[in-house]
């Protein structure tokens, strides 16, 4: 690394590398969310059981899923659950955190 001098092309190669990995990263969650979508469409207007942070199982209703389209709008499932009071509340989840949630349904 003694007589290294860092040109004009390697900070072209390192943006470049830093660009190409985001349009992949965007691209790969687009096609996750068409597969979450394809996989789950049947839960569309049922309501299922999620585990809640605090342990307990949380009933939602699964409202619709919104399709993830890359650098445009992040995709997610939007639900609609009750809080203590009867209230009613929508929530879009976005799939990154939806891929992590626990749910049963009752068959």
């Amino acid at each position: 690394m003694q007589h290294f001098e860092l040109e004009s092309w390697h900070l072209m190669v390192f943006f470049f590398t830093i660009i190409l990995a985001i349009i992949k990263n965007d691209i790969t969650n687009a096609v996750h969310s068409f597969f979450i979508i394809k996989s789950q469409k049947h839960f569309k207007g049922k309501e299922v059981q999620i585990l809640s942070p605090a342990g307990t199982w949380d009933n939602i209703t699964i409202v619709d899923y919104t399709y993830d389209i890359p650098f445009i709008e992040g995709g997610g499932v939007i639900i609609q659950q009750k809080d203590q009071n009867g209230k009613i509340f929508k929530e879009k989840i976005s799939f990154t955190n939806w891929k992590a949630q626990r749910m049963r349904t009752q068959k």
